[in-house]
């Protein structure tokens, strides 16, 4: 037994030693650099297609619901960008809008929302004041959010952030590798 257990200390140390010494040989020596890849959108928040939370015929000619996300934090909300968008679906067709925006034709319904934190209430309100005045023109809402402060290398230009009011939601999901 005690043989056994000579053995088994020598046989430890040996090991310990030869893995502890080849430990330290020298490392070999750095690959070449790969290419730079493209600036990403890490940052960009942006949730799923919510359906719509409005009356289909308000009474007093306007309506709203919340949409309650902690993702809305008071530092976006501050000093992020917060873009909000409606989707209208006819037949195989989807038509995607900016918020806000106004539709005009038997009765004209102004689109908006506001932001707090945790917070984005969507509005829809008839401008001319009919009463039948219907809220359901668009029948999704998706929101997405920029935080502020974000390092130079992937924030925006003030240019892009000025353009995105002009630009379709085709293209802002094009920038900013929103997926459907």
């Amino acid at each position: 037994m005690k043989a056994r257990i000579k053995i088994t200390c020598w046989l430890l140390s040996f090991l310990f030693i030869a893995g502890f010494s080849n430990a330290c040989s020298k490392d070999s020596d750095v690959g070449p650099q790969g290419e730079q890849g493209e600036i990403g959108t890490a940052n960009i928040i942006y949730s799923d297609w919510i359906p719509s939370g409005l009356e289909e015929n308000p009474v007093f000619n306007n309506t709203s619901f919340k949409i309650e996300s902690r993702l809305i934090s008071e530092e976006i909300v501050q000093h992020g960008v917060i873009l909000v968008f409606g989707k209208h679906i006819k037949d195989t067709d989807q038509f995607i809008f900016p918020l806000p925006i106004t539709f005009n034709g038997r009765n004209t319904r102004y689109y908006y929302y506001s932001e707090e934190e945790n917070n984005l209430k969507i509005v829809a309100a008839s401008v001319d004041g009919m009463s039948d005045f219907q809220s359901n023109y668009l029948e999704e809402f998706r929101y997405v959010l920029i935080p502020g402060g974000m390092p130079a290398e992937i924030a925006f230009s003030s240019t892009d952030l000025n353009n995105f009011s002009k630009m379709s939601y085709e293209e802002i999901a094009e920038r900013l590798s929103i997926s459907d």
